[in-house]
């Protein structure tokens, strides 16, 4: 006002910064103090506790009581590993022709067909990545991606809420170069064309996605399971009836959850020959045998290492993750880890599927799914 004689409270940009340094200074101080801050409930002082959904110790206690959310340790979940923030990068394919879906995929890649009316199916890994921390994604597309990538630049921020800019969402298409004149040839080819940019990234574990599926999933429980194992590849799992169990690939696990056994769309005898007590992954006897295989969801957490060396030295011909890599790091003596997935899932891969998928969401109550 013309007529106020306050002074302003900032005159200048040096006196922003310095209540930018203010502010930081006094959340670091506040950190410190909550880190020396007592328990109520006999912890030892110096535990944070976060509210995790779905997680807890009598299961069938909290579904009676309709809660959702208890408390976990961080300290105990991340012990002596950095967050996924620091140390995970996302790698989503973009898929193929998509001929099973077509006409949909006339016109656009796989991942940009919209689900829900409002979204594509490339915002479920998206979004469960930025849910779980992971906030470094990159998009590999080759086929229709105009569409993918104009959705992709204009739903997600640059900076994805990161302070320092490190988060993003980026496509990487398919092209030729002096080295490699040949497009992608499958889920292995495509990351390992891209292995030279990958190996930059400051990160322990690489999850690879896929960006055809409908499901939720908290991607840092997948994460955890993978280095509390010690594995060098992890795959996300689930339970599968018979009628669907050949579009999969299939493994067999032992009583410690290592993969021995992988087989890639079995058929037939192959097919039987890959059935397995399921009861071992906690399913009561009745769901066991409607469910008696274990299907891969394409779906995996790989050391930094590990993919460098699987890619480059040890299959450096193959193509496919599903068919050939990882039957080939299990063959090989590879530590393989299957990582139980029990929730909603559907793979978006042909008309029926995509049909089936939007009008379950649609129910009431609505799949688990949200």
């Amino acid at each position: 006002h013309p007529t106020d004689s306050r002074k302003p409270i900032l005159r200048s940009s040096k006196d922003l910064q310095r209540m930018s340094n203010n502010i930081i200074s006094s959340l670091r101080a506040a950190r410190k103090t909550f880190k020396r801050l007592p328990t109520s409930n006999g912890q030892q002082p110096g535990k944070a506790f976060h509210a995790e959904p779905n997680v807890s110790r009598d299961n069938s206690w909290h579904r009676k009581q309709n809660i959702s959310y208890v408390a976990v340790d961080v300290r105990r979940t991340w012990h002596s590993f950095p967050g996924p923030r620091e140390s995970v990068l996302g790698i989503i394919l973009g898929g193929g022709a998509g001929t099973r879906l077509y006409p949909l995929t006339k016109k656009r890649a796989k991942p940009a067909v919209p689900i829900g009316a409002n979204y594509r199916l490339i915002d479920i890994p998206v979004s469960n990545c930025i849910n779980s921390n992971i906030n470094k994604i990159y998009v590999l597309t080759q086929y229709n991606s105009a569409s993918l990538n104009k959705h992709v630049s204009r739903a997600y921020a640059t900076n994805l809420g990161s302070y320092r800019n490190e988060g993003f969402v980026e496509i990487l298409a398919a092209q030729q170069s002096h080295d490699n004149p040949n497009w992608f040839q499958g889920t292995a080819d495509a990351v390992r064309q891209y292995l030279w940019l990958f190996e930059e990234a400051q990160v322990m574990d690489y999850v690879i996605l896929g960006g055809d599926h409908l499901y939720r999933m908290d991607y840092q429980k997948f994460i955890q399971v993978h280095r509390d194992t010690g594995a060098d590849i992890t795959v996300a799992a689930l339970p599968m009836d018979e009628a669907r169990a050949s579009a999969f690939g299939l493994m067999k696990i032992d009583g410690k959850g290592r993969i021995y056994e992988f087989a890639e769309k079995p058929k037939e005898d192959e097919l039987r020959a890959m059935q397995v007590d399921t009861t071992v992954l906690g399913l009561d006897s009745e769901r066991a045998k409607l469910k008696s295989y274990i299907a891969s969801m394409g779906i995996y957490v790989v050391r930094k290492e590990a993919m460098v060396s699987l890619l480059r030295k040890d299959f450096p011909e193959a193509n496919d993750f599903g068919s050939e890599v990882i039957p080939g790091a299990t063959k090989s003596g590879m530590k393989v880890q299957a990582y139980l997935f029990d929730g909603y899932w559907e793979d978006i891969g042909t008309i029926e599927a995509f049909y089936n998928a939007n009008l379950g969401i649609t129910k009431k109550p609505v799949p688990d799914f949200r």
